[in-house]
């Protein structure tokens, strides 16, 4: 009886195991039907630039080597590990009013005198 209250329950747990994992993976491969994805999409566009997905990513990174990637989470977060050719440049939701000089200068450094220069920033994810 206790060998088939056990199995009971083990197959039980693999089934959630498996289940949740499906879901996972369904969310993760369709990045543009995340309800938070739909949102920054709009304040992308009202805000004049876009979004892309991570295989749009993959595709500029294999044909455009001018491409800056910048990352902008936390320092620690981006030694702890980040996309090759990142660079790192903390931004803080705050940094949207009139920025003090040294961080206009500090973003003017990393992004370049280029204005037709690519761009692409990354964070956390949309989940």
């Amino acid at each position: 009886m206790l060998i088939r209250q056990f199995m009971l329950r083990f197959g039980l747990v693999v089934f959630l195991l498996l289940l949740s994992g499906a879901q996972a993976t369904a969310y993760s491969t369709d990045e543009e039907s995340s309800p938070m994805y739909t949102q920054a999409q709009r304040v992308a566009q009202k805000e004049g630039y876009g979004l892309i997905t991570t295989d749009q990513l993959q595709e500029l990174l294999a044909r455009d080597t001018e491409l800056l990637l910048v990352d902008v989470r936390f320092p620690y977060e981006f030694v702890a590990g980040h996309m090759p050719r990142a660079v790192n440049l903390p931004v803080d939701l705050r940094d949207r009013g009139d920025l003090p000089r040294e961080r206009r200068e500090q973003m003017l450094e990393v992004l370049g005198p280029d204005k037709d220069r690519a761009i692409v920033m990354y964070c956390r994810d949309f989940r």
